[in-house]
């Protein structure tokens, strides 16, 4: 488990806080996808999701898929105590949700370009969201078969690159070792 979340109530409240940053209803897949990239517990993100709806914190409405969404009760623990979560987690849970509603309203936009200088290759990569640049990295490479993997590489994962680059920047980035 990562720092932050050293106990399940932590955990129970984290669940809470990412549904609010989502400011929108979420399936399994993705609530779960963001709550490992947060650091919660594999096992007890089963049981926590299953006593947030019993609880009535979550509500599970039906459709393909079923979609989970904040209640009232969950919005307000939420407001009275997520000063509770330590600011770090908050930060990584904000920006993870924020990514991910980017993601799901076709918000996010990766690009890359390759252009041969002299004897080595300049490989540009960026990453935009609503119009607004959130990142860019120029590198210079000296092989051309080095920079059309690293062209390839960022063409089939923009997001994992761009995720690892932010953690690495940032100094989140414990879990990419």
């Amino acid at each position: 488990m990562r720092e932050g979340l050293n106990d399940e109530n932590k955990s129970r409240l984290f669940i809470l806080f990412l549904m609010k940053s989502l400011e929108r209803p979420a399936d399994f897949d993705g609530l779960f996808n963001l709550a490992m990239e947060c650091g919660v517990n594999y096992f007890e993100f089963y049981d926590i999701l299953g006593r947030h709806v019993a609880d009535g914190n979550l509500a599970l409405e039906e459709g393909t898929p079923p979609l989970y969404s904040l209640t009232g009760r969950g919005r307000d623990i939420t407001d009275n105590l997520a000063h509770l979560l330590p600011g770090e987690l908050r930060e990584r849970g904000y920006a993870a949700a924020l990514r991910a509603r980017a993601l799901g309203e076709g918000g996010f936009a990766y690009e890359c370009s390759l252009t041969r200088e002299g004897d080595a290759f300049r490989f540009t990569c960026g990453a935009r969201c609503g119009g607004q640049r959130l990142m860019e990295l120029t590198i210079y490479i000296g092989e051309e078969a080095t920079a059309r993997a690293a062209e390839a590489t960022f063409n089939e994962r923009p997001d994992v690159v761009y995720k690892g680059i932010y953690a690495m920047l940032t100094g989140n980035a414990k879990f990419l070792f």
